[in-house]
Parts: structure tokens; sequence; C-alpha cells
């Protein structure tokens, strides 16, 4: 997705990152050992993977790394096209949304919860600001399509960084369990921006389709070709009206559908529905688009 500023200067970005498939493979070419992919996975949802942090090796190499790409990233942007932005109220906003991966926000949201922190700030700004992280390569966005319509939604969109070191920089710290999901979210929607033009969250009446994807030959709105993927913990320890499980059982096309898991499962089908352990997902981008 395109965000023009309306401005001729060339913005500082981060280098495009890793792949977690490239990631582990880099890893895997710079030791001898056979490498655990879990303890790689966690690794890669700490400090993201900017290239040059798959040939480091110590946590605190990797974190001086981040920090000293992330902190001349923001600096220089803001110098070059906002040099009286707030950079406080701008830092606070990206907080906000890098420790609510994955929640439904808006301009609108995002000025109401900042307020309740005690950050005044307009609606305009926070799209400017939103406008700069783009450009800057820090975060993206993802739409909302209606599934009954097959519209595109004006309001309500999710919000991913474009590299997981991101949240590192921000927050300085290790993630805790309960964080991981939301992280392993981001990851699965930067992959699936790999393997497809375009990556949307589905609406389906009071529920979520985590994602709904189209190939290039899809129309604008990613009505042909779409392949919808739902993340879920292990699809055979639940029943069918499990909230997560049963939107996706709910779509009555024939548009292919996966489970991505976050356990591995014995069985690679569930109720008609493909069943793919995250991790193995992750490292064949020759999967069937």
């Amino acid at each position: 997705m395109s965000h023009n500023l309306g401005l001729n200067i060339a913005l500082p970005q981060i280098v495009e990152p890793l792949s977690f498939e490239e990631y582990f493979n880099v890893l895997s070419t710079s030791t001898s050992q056979n490498l655990n992919k879990e303890k790689v996975f966690k690794r890669y949802l700490c400090f993201g993977s900017l290239p040059k942090t798959a040939e480091l090796q110590s946590g605190n190499e990797i974190r001086e790394y981040v920090e000293s790409r992330y902190g001349a990233t923001l600096l220089e942007g803001i110098a070059l096209v906002r040099p009286r932005t707030n950079m406080q109220a701008y830092l606070n906003l990206l907080g906000y949304i890098v420790r609510n991966i994955g929640a439904i926000m808006s301009p609108g949201s995002l000025v109401g919860a900042l307020e309740k922190r005690g950050t005044n700030i307009t609606k305009n700004t926070v799209g400017e600001y939103l406008k700069l992280a783009y450009k800057n390569g820090l975060l993206c966005c993802a739409k909302r399509i209606d599934l009954k319509t097959n519209t595109l939604l004006a309001r309500g969109e999710k919000y991913y960084i474009k590299d997981l070191g991101f949240r590192h920089f921000l927050e300085r710290q290790v993630p805790k369990e309960e964080e991981c999901d939301a992280l392993i979210e981001n990851a699965i929607y930067l992959e699936l921006n790999r393997r497809y033009e375009r990556v949307f969250v589905g609406k389906l009446g009071a529920h979520t389709i985590d994602f709904v994807c189209s190939s290039k030959n899809g129309t604008d709105n990613g009505c042909a070709n779409r392949h919808y993927y739902q993340i879920v913990r292990n699809p055979f320890e639940f029943d069918e009206k499990n909230e997560r499980i049963a939107p996706l059982l709910a779509l009555r096309d024939n548009y292919p559908k996966t489970f991505l898991t976050l356990e591995k499962t014995e069985g690679g089908c569930f109720a008609g529905v493909k069943c793919e352990y995250i991790i193995d997902w992750l490292l064949d981008q020759k999967a069937t688009i």
C-alpha cells in the first residue's frame, strides 16, 4: 500500500528485513550445529530479522545494533520531514500500536487511547504520524474486508510492525509469553505479504478471519483467487464451536482455507481445513499459494 506524504524528500528507511526462512538459513550457515527451529523462532520474535542481526552472536550485540538502526531512522526521518514533531507523542503513538498488535484500530480510536494515557494529540496529527511511520518503513496497515458484501471497510484496520525488532527498540525487553501470540500474528502477516499481492483482515458478522489473501490476478477487493488463514493453537483440542475455529468453518465458498497452528498437530486436516504448524509453514516459502 502506497502512502504519499506529498514530499520530494527521500526519507531514511530501515533495510528490508529477512523472511524467517532466510533468517534461519543465514544462522544455519554460520554454525556447524543443527539449529533448534523453535529457539531460532523465539530469537526472531524478540530481535526481528534485519539482515545484520542474523550474523551477530550475543544478545548485547544484537540489541546495540537494533537500537542504533532504529534510533537513526526515527531521528533522521523526523529531522528531514517534520523537525517540529512532538517526538514524545510520536513515540507514544508507536509504542501503543506495538503493545496492541492484532487489535482493530483507527486514527480516531488512537486519539482516544493516547488521551487516556495523558498524550494530547489530534486526529490529523495521528494521521500524519502514521504516514511518516509507513514512509520510514516502520509500520504497515491491513485493511478490513466485509466477507458478506465483499467490500472494504472505511473504518477500523490493523497495524503491524515491518520488523519485529522495532518492538524491542521501543520496549527494551524480551517479550512476555502473553505477548508472543500477537508477535506471531505479525510475523504471519509479513510472510503473507511476501507470498500474496493483497492481504486483508476479514470481517464475518461479529467474527474475524485473521487474513484474507489474494494473488496478483485478484480483483481490487481481493475477491478472486482467495485464500483464508486463521491462527489457532490446536484445532484438535477444541470443538467446532470454538471462536477461533467456527468462523472459518462457517465460510461456505470454495476458496482454500488453512489453520495455522501454534502447536504441532498429528492431523494435517481438521473438518476439511488444512492445518500447518506455523514455524514449518514459515520455513516453507514454496508453499502453494
